[in-house]
């Protein structure tokens, strides 16, 4: 439902920003037409760092993830080896479908994710790392 209102409240503003465009005798931007006064398309002079994954927290830069991956696998790897399990199934499944196979009730899953975020971050991961602390 929010996603539905969001995607209507952002086609409006793009509507009524193409409307002001046009009465102002302002064309549509594209990425591959170049600026006035330059020769390479927009698209050209646009870093990675400045896309909309990089807005949202996303690391883009090849060189941290594979430092953020290099850390995530030396604190895993202190980690117990029931836990280690518990990490790999939260990867690809929520915690309602673990519950469902037989890793514990939610309530206790969920305390259990508590306390190894505690873990980790002591372990040198930072929020950064976590989609449920940063959102």
């Amino acid at each position: 439902m929010r996603n539905n209102a969001l995607r209507n409240q952002s086609s409006r503003i793009a509507m009524r920003h193409h409307r002001q465009r046009r009465a102002q005798g302002g064309s549509l931007l594209s990425l591959e037409v170049p600026l006035a006064g330059a020769r390479e398309p927009v698209g050209d002079t646009l870093a990675e760092d400045d896309g909309l994954a990089a807005w949202h927290g996303q690391t883009c830069c090849p060189a941290a993830v594979t430092e953020l991956h290099h850390a995530l696998q030396a604190a895993l790897a202190r980690l117990p080896a029931e836990d280690r399990r518990f990490c790999a199934a939260l990867a690809h499944r929520p915690v309602t479908a673990l519950a469902a196979e037989g890793f514990g009730s939610r309530s206790a899953l969920y305390r259990r994710l508590a306390d190894l975020r505690h873990v980790l971050t002591a372990h040198g991961l930072g929020p950064a790392w976590d989609d449920l602390a940063a959102a």
